[in-house]
């Protein structure tokens, strides 16, 4: 992550395709999450309000709705969620 860190810092745009949510909630400014092509958006309103902000700025609610998102992607046929 050091290396994606310091070459991100001389202003050179990295795209990323990245499973580990601490990842890129870590290096990205901002995250697009997809569904088969398809934006999160329609399940989770609020991340596209957020889609300008800082990635590492959601809050902690935000963060696990970008988190679900993520795990809808593989059109799972049971989602288990522990908090």
């Amino acid at each position: 992550m050091e290396l994606i860190t310091n070459i991100r810092a001389k202003g050179i745009t990295i795209f990323m395709i990245e499973h580990v949510m601490k990842a890129i909630m870590g290096v990205c400014d901002r995250i697009m999450v997809l569904h088969h092509g398809e934006k999160i958006y329609q399940t989770f309103p609020i991340l596209k309000e957020r889609a300008g902000q800082l990635a590492r700025t959601l809050s902690g609610g935000e963060q696990q709705m970008l988190a679900m998102g993520r795990g809808l992607m593989s059109k799972p046929k049971l989602c288990m969620f522990d908090e």
